[in-house]
């Protein structure tokens, strides 16, 4: 059940009945997420990277963060396009 580090992996997490998931690993995600943004907009050192592993590397952490961000939804039984039509996309309704 335990991955590298002694974290739960991804592939595993939504498997544990009662796991609180946004834990240090989502945290972590997210933290990640912010630095790959960085270093791909030229705002952090990116010391021999190419644009090609920036953009890899930015993709990678998205996609952590999507799956947090689904896991929560899951583990709360929350319509998450529901919600997010309701937040982001009430624009778009006609009145």
């Amino acid at each position: 059940m335990l991955g590298m580090g002694g974290f739960f992996h991804p592939c595993n997490l939504a498997a544990v009945p009662g796991v609180v998931l946004m834990n240090a690993p989502a945290t972590r995600s997210s933290a990640s997420l912010t630095q790959a943004h960085l270093r791909l907009t030229a705002r952090s050192r990116v010391e021999t990277a190419t644009p090609e592993s920036l953009a890899a590397d930015f993709r990678a952490e998205l996609a952590d963060v999507l799956a947090h961000v689904l896991l929560v939804a899951r583990h709360h039984d929350m319509n998450l396009e529901a919600e997010v039509e309701r937040k982001w996309l009430c624009w778009t309704s006609s009145e």
